[in-house]
């Protein structure tokens, strides 16, 4: 609690991507809303870590822990029970997820008082990054679809035409967040 001020206490839940990216693009800079934590549902061996200070800027000194989904509701209660609480938020940071997956999880999130959002189109069209030149979006319905080899072919075939593409990635959990070069380039799986 700073100078006995009480906070909108978020918790994004994601696969270890979107919520990344949401969290960099409209929380980072918010002091009167706290990120109080990260939780991780589909990419195994990603939670117990911290995603860092660095990346997570001047409001969280010590970085956002990252817990498994199987820590929902204890982080719920526990956030409660902080006299800097004033309400407490689950975030949807992903969108492979069904609508009765998304209603269970509502109800999980509710039945321990806090409030579930799912971000609505407003909200995406805030976080969205802009763009000065054309740009080709990769998605896909589910984590593990093979988004990256399309993109590298993609930019491969534009660059063998004379173009020089520019891929853009949200802050993946993989190795290091923040290597030593400030950027992460993965040639080969090794």
């Amino acid at each position: 609690m700073e100078n006995g001020k009480k906070y909108y206490k978020f918790i994004v839940l994601g696969a270890g991507g979107r919520d990344f990216f949401n969290f960099l693009r409209f929380y980072k800079h918010l002091s009167f809303y706290k990120v109080v934590a990260f939780v991780v549902t589909q990419i195994p061996g990603i939670d117990n870590r911290i995603f860092p200070e660095r990346l997570a800027g001047q409001y969280y000194p010590e970085g956002i822990p990252i817990y498994s989904i199987d820590k929902l509701e204890e982080l719920i209660i526990n956030e409660w029970k902080k006299a800097d609480t004033k309400e407490v938020f689950v975030e949807l940071a992903y969108s492979d997820i069904s609508e009765m997956e998304i209603s269970l999880m509502k109800n999980r999130i509710e039945s321990h008082g806090a409030i579930f959002i799912a971000p609505t189109e407003e909200y995406y069209k805030e976080v969205v990054i802009e763009s000065s030149h054309p740009v080709i979006a990769v998605t896909a319905v589910r984590t593990g679809c093979g988004k990256s080899p399309v993109t590298r072919y993609i930019a491969r075939h534009l660059k063998d035409r004379g173009f020089n593409p520019v891929i853009v990635r949200h802050p993946m959990p993989y190795g290091d967040f923040i290597p030593t070069n400030d950027a992460q380039r993965f040639a080969s799986y090794e």
